[in-house]
Order: C-alpha cells, then structure tokens, then sequence
C-alpha cells in the first residue's frame, strides 16, 4: 500500500467531521529545503494537524479520544517511510514545493527562506539570484536578510557590524535609528543582514550597494 492509499483508508475510517477535514487538508512535499534535515526514506513529507479528536469532561477532569484517526495515520505514514511535520511549522517553498521550517525549533533558529509576496521561497531557490532578493530588502529597517548568503558576494559592501539588540547592558542598537542616520548621510540603499540569534539578543550588520561607491569598514 502507498501513502496515497494510507490516506483514502484513513478517510474511510474517520469518525467525526474534524479528522475528515484533517486529512483533506494534508499537504506534502518531495523533499527538505531546511538546513539540518535528511530527506525520508520515501513517500516525501506530510504537513497536516496530526492531534486526535477529544472531548473534555470538566466533572471528573479528563479528556476522551473521540477519533484517533489522525494519530493512527501518521504512525502507518512514518512506518511506510515518509516524515510527518505539523501543518502550522512547516509550509511549502513556492517555487520548488519543498519543505520549508516557517517557526523556530530553537533559540538559534533563522529563516532560510525569503518571504514575498506570492509566498516562501526556499534558499536553494533563492540561492540562484540572491541579487534580485537582497534588491528587494534595500531601504528597509523592518526586514533584514537572514540566509547563509554573503551579501558581500553579490555586489554588497559591509558599511557596519558587531551592532547588538536584546536584554542586556549595551544592547540598544536600533536598526531604525540606524537607517535614519544612513539616510542622514546620504545613504538610502541599505540592507540589514541577521548575523547571530541568542535567547535574549541577536546581532546584525548592515550592507549597501557597491555600485554606489558606500565606504565600508575597512574604508572608514
């Protein structure tokens, strides 16, 4: 039996409206577009909400399965040898349809996909013109590039690094305030870029167009 047909048999054997709609909305895809992950055996990745069906009994406090559909599918997926993954973790990359981590799984998690308007795109995808993405973040404080692409290798200069924001003493930099002073001297294309996540803080720099002829670092 494939895992098209694990499905149809779950399907069947659903009990209540919410595991049908469950099922129904189950997405995949053929492979990993996030860093760190190994693609299953076969049958892909499933994306969907994997929880049983229960009620609640507030006068002896315990909760009941009504239809342990969802739970019994993902184990026949799993052993068949596909992956499964929650509907609300994980989404689909819009150019390729692999699989993309959209919420974090640790402190140090960064996105490794760019978000536009038609939706996520992975870093494979973005990986072959990063210039057009990293053209799009330009000007822009409330975004920041967070793929592992050097902007310097795509036309960019580091204007400033080591910048810090979170918790502790000294970490006030403000990408906001630093746009303004940019724009201040003269600098209106300017792009953030995610260097480090911690718990409490994060550290970033921020690049501009070589092309413009900004004065970097080792220029200052």
């Amino acid at each position: 039996m494939n895992a098209q047909r694990i499905i149809e048999a779950a399907m069947k054997c659903a009990k209540t409206p919410q595991a049908r709609a469950n099922i129904e909305n189950i997405e995949w895809a053929p492979a990993y577009s996030e860093p760190g992950y190994s693609d299953p055996r076969r049958g892909g990745i499933y994306f969907a909400d994997w929880n049983d069906v229960t009620s609640y009994d507030s006068g002896n406090g315990k909760r009941t399965v009504e239809d342990g559909t969802m739970g019994r599918l993902a184990n026949a997926l799993e052993r068949y040898g596909a992956d499964i993954q929650w509907c609300d973790e994980w989404h689909n990359c819009y150019q390729c349809g692999n699989a993309i981590r959209t919420q974090p799984d640790s402190y140090g998690w960064q996105p490794a996909y760019f978000m536009t308007e038609d939706g996520e795109v992975c870093h494979n995808c973005v990986a072959e013109d990063p210039a057009a993405y990293l053209a799009d973040l330009e000007g822009n404080a409330d975004r920041c590039w967070t793929l592992g692409i050097d902007p310097a290798d795509h036309g960019y200069k580091l204007l400033e690094g080591d910048f810090e924001n979170g918790f502790h003493p000294g970490q006030n930099d403000d990408p906001r305030e630093i746009a303004k002073r940019l724009r201040e001297n003269g600098i209106d294309r300017f792009v953030f870029r995610l260097d480090d996540v911690g718990q409490f803080d994060a550290r970033f720099s921020v690049y501009a167009p070589a092309e413009d002829g900004a004065q970097g670092e080792d220029n200052a």
